[in-house]
């Protein structure tokens, strides 16, 4: 993502990967300057078919494993329900 939407949802990946304590991130084949490319794919945490809004205030960058864990996982909804504080906590709301 090289937008300011894409940067501000890479932040909070960033932000999330930190307080959860990850320490794996999924790279791809391809270099952006001396850096690996990180593969991410978004996530809304206030689910589109749940009627939550398309807007990236509420979207979130996570790799792939952990979306699907989020989607399909026990922990999922708590999960979710802890990247909704992370991002209130960042955005200040």
């Amino acid at each position: 993502m090289t937008s300011p939407v894409g940067d501000r949802i890479i932040g909070r990946h960033d932000v999330i990967t930190a307080q959860m304590g990850w320490t794996n991130h999924f790279v791809t084949g391809e270099r952006k300057s001396d850096l690996a490319v990180r593969y991410l794919e978004p996530h809304h945490i206030r689910r589109l078919t749940d009627g939550g809004p398309d807007d990236p205030q509420y979207v979130i960058a996570l790799c792939p494993n952990c979306h699907r864990e989020v989607h399909s996982g026990v922990e999922g909804e708590k999960k979710n329900r802890d990247f909704q504080s992370v991002v209130a906590d960042k955005e200040g709301n």
